[in-house]
């Protein structure tokens, strides 16, 4: 495990622990945080400033402050999650993000209690014991409960292997809150059908 400041996972993203409450006290004001960086360091560049725009665009109008959130940045995933007093964000290691890194939590700010919260049971039955939640991967794999900025409804993201849609043996694609898996040649269509029921719904209210 290599360390920047807080914890590191992997060679393409960066993950911390912080504590809410200094430069940070809610999800929201960290993936603004974050999105905010990105579109300064290669929004323009790239021709990025209206995906981020409409990443924070759909910031904005979460009520709950402390939702999980899942977007991307840059090509690589960024999620950011609540829990007890703490803030966990993984996200690209390809920009520094000085305020995070300014709160972020070494292994000796947590409590032994704090990472057995994490020890879960593997494919095979076998205990494993968690000795980095911010690695992300318990809850890469234990939770669909994010909500996906670009496309505003829950779930994380995953691959499909042998979309019937697409013929792609290996395609991007998300799996959703209820465990259904859809594949990226989906997303059209079904936010089609959500812009289609939120019409209904407002006709039938007036």
């Amino acid at each position: 495990m290599k360390y920047r400041n807080g914890f590191v996972s992997n060679s393409s993203s960066s993950s911390f622990i912080i504590r809410a409450g200094n430069n940070f006290s809610t999800v929201k004001d960290v993936a603004k945080y974050i999105i905010d960086v990105c579109n300064e360091h290669w929004g323009a560049d790239a021709g990025s400033e209206p995906y981020y725009s409409e990443e924070m665009n759909s910031l904005n109008n979460i009520t709950n402050a402390d939702v999980p959130v899942h977007f991307n940045t840059g090509g690589d995933e960024t999620y950011i999650r609540k829990f007890q007093d703490k803030i966990i964000i993984t996200t690209t290691q390809n920009i520094s993000f000085d305020l995070i890194e300014d709160d972020a939590l070494g292994q000796s700010d947590l409590s032994e209690s704090f990472y057995r919260t994490f020890d879960y049971t593997d494919d095979y039955g076998e205990k494993v014991e968690h000795d980095c939640p911010s690695d992300f991967t318990y809850y890469f794999y234990k939770f669909n409960d994010f909500l996906i900025l670009e496309h505003g409804f829950f779930g994380r993201h995953d691959y499909i292997d042998n979309c019937p849609h697409c013929n792609n043996i290996f395609a991007r694609g998300w799996i959703l809150e209820n465990g259904k898996k859809i594949c990226n040649c989906q997303i059209g269509q079904i936010i089609r059908k959500q812009k289609l029921n939120n019409i209904n719904k407002k006709f039938h209210q007036k």
